[in-house]
């Protein structure tokens, strides 16, 4: 019977020890959201006839170390030297609030409701800018939180023009 040497023993701990690292639980479950290459893309709604692309994000939506839910975002400006571009997160939690109503008992009734908004910093340079980062404290009453996603560009006097929602939610 052959017998292993104590340096063939070590490496076979080591990658028994590795594996089991690589299949543990991270502290950060992230949820990607579009890419670099395929970005989430805003659009000019104010000319029907010319969609013009205006900005571009994409990121990450997770939790953090168990006590925080964090947004990244990265995005990007499609018309440089115009107007400028942002990211936004809303969060969202899915508790017993007293915007949801009231039950038979006077209990608050169980529905989302957005507790957070947070804006990335604005820019017109056309590369990707970020990761720009916002978290917010996981609420103690919820079991799951949400997070609402867009781009968009700033207009003045009127509203902004900007990708629809990416809608991410993940249960803690």
């Amino acid at each position: 019977m052959k017998t292993k040497s104590s340096a063939t023993r070590a490496i076979a701990t080591m990658l028994a020890a590795g594996a089991v690292l690589a299949i543990s639980t991270p502290d950060a479950l992230a949820i990607r959201w579009y890419s670099e290459r395929h970005p989430l893309i805003a659009h000019q709604k104010s000319d029907s006839r010319n969609p013009n692309r205006l900005a571009a994000g994409h990121g990450n939506f997770y939790n953090l170390k168990h006590t925080w839910a964090r947004s990244a975002v990265y995005y990007k400006d499609l018309r440089p030297g115009g107007r400028k571009v942002y990211g936004e997160t809303k969060f969202l939690y899915y508790s017993p609030d007293p915007y949801c109503g009231s039950d038979l008992y006077g209990r608050y009734v169980t529905c989302w409701h957005e507790v957070a908004s947070d804006q990335t910093g604005r820019s017109k340079l056309g590369i990707w800018e970020g990761p720009w980062r916002s978290d917010e404290p996981l609420d103690g009453n919820s079991t799951q939180v949400r997070g609402r996603i867009h781009v968009c560009e700033d207009q003045s006097w009127m509203p902004d023009d900007c990708s629809a929602f990416v809608t991410l939610t993940f249960s803690y």
